[in-house]
């Protein structure tokens, strides 16, 4: 039986307590540091994604908030979950992510994916391809991040579709020999085979323990044909959590807090995540453990305190 490892999800900003906006996020960082959680991500969109809220909820630039987050830390890892592709130049993300790997004294992980949220990348005026060349943007991206962070200034790069000339980034990267790679998605096709071939973590939210099962051995089957071992990618999920003394209690309060959504969430005989006691998560937990997952990243709605609370205190020292 292998040791589960934690994280924690900020797909929304608000809905922490009474605290200031980041307050909250400082407080509730260094908690999770204190209680051995090894790992806080942020979302990272221009506005807040319908799933979990309202267009007008706040939002935090997700690298600012990981520099602002570094710097009351220790010992956590720090992630934006995860950065689409598009969104920024490639070269400005290395440089952003060298930033907080320094100021972090090299806490940093990478995540990237190729982005879902049309509508953004529209009113922004940015290019959203489809899925095949956004998938190859990813490739390109991690080619282009890896020689940046590795190669000694100045570093010049051609690829599909990005390039550089000449280009400094004074200092490298805390970490040796770069900041791990996080590729975010579940795309048997495409995603998958990249992180296969390129990948130091693979991440995927919200699926059943069938459903992810079955990534892992699609990915599994790609990391064969690639030529990769399959252990030296680290896997995680990111999984909705809602803790209360009973069953029924836990999904009215999910029910509830996610009533803000700009979504229609699944009904009570649809897969909501770990909704229920203490118990039924820990039983989820140990199920997602037993398949193989390295890193169990929980996301309350809301940023919900009870569920924060109980969790830490309830869930982590029986798994």
């Amino acid at each position: 039986m292998c040791t589960m490892n934690f994280g924690y999800h900020y797909s929304k900003f608000h809905g922490s307590g009474d605290a200031g906006l980041f307050d909250a996020i400082e407080e509730r960082a260094q908690t999770f540091e204190e209680n051995g959680f090894k790992f806080l991500s942020f979302t990272d969109h221009v506005w807040q994604a319908p799933v979990v809220g309202q267009k007008d909820d706040p939002v935090l630039d997700a690298y600012s908030a990981l520099a602002a987050t570094a710097a009351v830390t220790d010992e956590i890892k720090l992630c934006p979950m995860v950065t689409p592709v598009g969104f920024r130049n490639p070269a400005m993300v290395g440089r952003m992510l060298t930033s907080i790997d320094v100021i972090s004294s090299g806490r940093t992980v990478f995540g990237i994916g190729a982005g879902w949220y049309e509508e953004e990348f529209e009113a922004c005026g940015w290019e959203f391809p489809d899925a095949s060349k956004r998938i190859s943007q990813v490739e390109d991206t991690i080619r282009l991040l890896k020689t940046l962070w590795t190669q000694e200034s100045p570093v010049t790069y051609a690829g599909e579709h990005y390039q550089l000339k000449d280009v400094y980034l004074e200092p490298k990267p805390a970490q040796d020999p770069h900041p791990p790679v996080l590729v975010g998605g579940g795309g048997e096709q495409l995603t998958l085979r990249v992180a296969a071939k390129y990948a130091d973590r693979w991440n995927t939210p919200w699926l059943t323990h069938d459903e992810y099962r079955h990534k892992l051995d699609v990915l599994r089957d790609h990391c064969e044909s690639v030529g990769r071992p399959y252990d030296e990618i680290h896997k995680s999920a990111v999984d909705m959590v809602v803790i209360r003394d009973s069953e029924p209690e836990a999904q009215a309060a999910y029910e509830s807090l996610m009533s803000s959504a700009d979504w229609d969430h699944p009904s009570r005989e649809e897969y909501r995540g770990a909704i229920g006691t203490p118990d039924d998560v820990i039983e989820h937990v140990q199920r997602f453990r037993d398949e193989g997952i390295d890193l169990y990243i929980f996301e309350a709605p809301r940023n919900d305190v009870e569920t924060i609370d109980r969790f830490v205190e309830e869930v982590v020292p029986r798994v």
